[in-house]
This record gives C-alpha cells, sequence and structure tokens, in this order.
C-alpha cells in the first residue's frame, strides 16, 4: 500500500508535524520528544498547516474532516463541518491559513472551496467550481489575503481559478491551449 507523508513546520517555536497512512498525526517540539494529536481522527491525514503564531494546527483529510488543534497540547479546539459533499467518499485535499489566522480554506471533494472562520468554525465563503470542471487538488492564498487561487486535477482541460475572497466569485479563469 502507498503510503502518503505529510509535513507540517513552524519556526518559532520550533515544531514539527507528521502524519503517515492512517496513523494519527505526531507532533515534536523544543524538546524533541513525540506526541500524538489526541481524540478521534477517522481516515487518513493528507494535509497538516500549521497557523501562523504556530500555537495551532489544522489536518485535512478522508472523511472530509478539517481539525484545528493545540499545537501546546496535542488536543483537539474544533472540527470544521463536513462541508465537502460529494457522490463518493468525502475528502479535504489541502488546506491553507490566512496570514492573519483568523481564515482558512479547505479544498475537496465535491469540487468546492470554503472559507471557514478558524475560531468558530463557520462558513464564510463557498467557492463553487466551475460546470465542467472536474475537481482541484490545490488552493494556494494570493499574499494580501484577497483572493484564492485554486488548480491541478487529473483532467488536463480543468482550469486553474482565480477567486475573490469577497464574494466567492470568479475572476479570472486560465485553461491551456487544446494544442498543448
Amino acid at each position: 500500500e502507498l503510503v502518503q507523508q505529510v509535513l507540517g513546520l513552524v519556526p518559532r517555536p520550533p515544531q514539527v508535524a507528521a502524519a503517515a497512512g492512517t496513523e494519527p498525526a505526531t507532533l515534536w517540539g523544543e524538546t524533541g520528544q513525540p506526541h500524538a494529536l489526541s481524540g478521534e481522527f477517522f481516515g487518513r491525514v493528507v494535509d497538516i498547516k500549521f497557523f501562523p503564531e504556530g500555537d495551532r494546527l489544522v489536518t485535512a483529510g478522508s472523511g472530509g474532516l478539517s481539525i484545528i488543534w493545540s499545537a501546546a497540547s496535542g488536543m483537539p479546539l474544533l472540527q470544521l463541518p463536513q462541508g465537502h459533499e460529494t457522490r463518493l467518499r468525502p475528502i479535504v485535499y489541502e488546506v491553507q491559513i490566512f496570514a492573519d489566522g483568523e481564515r482558512l480554506v479547505t479544498l475537496g471533494s465535491g469540487a468546492t472551496g470554503i472559507i471557514w472562520a478558524a475560531s468558530s468554525g463557520e462558513e464564510l465563503q463557498r467557492l463553487s467550481l466551475l460546470p465542467g470542471v472536474h475537481f482541484h487538488r490545490a488552493v494556494r492564498l494570493a499574499p494580501d489575503g484577497e483572493r484564492v487561487v485554486t488548480g491541478v486535477s487529473y483532467h488536463w482541460d480543468d482550469p486553474v481559478v482565480v477567486w475573490s475572497v469577497a464574494d466567492g466569485g470568479s475572476l479570472v479563469e486560465v485553461r491551456q491551449p487544446a494544442d498543448w
């Protein structure tokens, strides 16, 4: 079985988080002593990111789950609602945290990106992919926090899309030339 390993890193205080397969994510802090994230997490962790302050991290994965954890204790602080519906199995492919640490965006099955309030788990904005787009697996934030870019799928003809954070609308859609 292919085991995907995911890593997260924050420089101050120095911390690393890692997960592989269906095992719980593990944190290493300044002491170098590992401790597993506590609580229930069902399925595979496919992404881990630390918040800018280094006090929290978020995991994303199969089952459509995204969980915000305390970096100090390894205890869950908030489980985001399962917002990535699909006819198949739900999964959150990637998560990015805004520079202010107050919002995050998840990209998952059901062809959706969702911007969440990091303190409450409230859905702030839904980025619904355009008709005919199969799905995207990567999300990035513009440095100013006003735009989100999604792209990279298994379908060569799916576009890269730039979204407005303010209203969730598609600002730019870039497709590969047909003869590429």
